[in-house]
């Protein structure tokens, strides 16, 4: 279980230098399209990838990370 609940806004590249999503499992895409022009991405995080600070918080398992795409 991930107890780290963190809303940070990126720019898609920020994201990639700081994280990977190396290994990890894309589990579904929401969209809502009709009132956000927005989709989001979970994905089942690989840990082994994740920053010490993140890893760290790690209790049980792989955290998921949703990611949200917008204009």
């Amino acid at each position: 279980m991930l107890t780290l609940a963190v809303r940070q806004k990126y720019e898609l590249g920020d994201f990639n230098e700081q994280y990977t999503l190396h290994d990890s499992y894309w589990i579904a895409i929401f969209y809502n399209i009709g009132y956000e022009q927005a989709i989001t991405l979970a994905i089942d995080w690989d840990s082994v990838w994740l920053p010490d600070e993140i890893k760290k918080s790690i209790t049980l398992g792989e955290p998921y990370i949703f990611i949200r795409l917008s204009r």
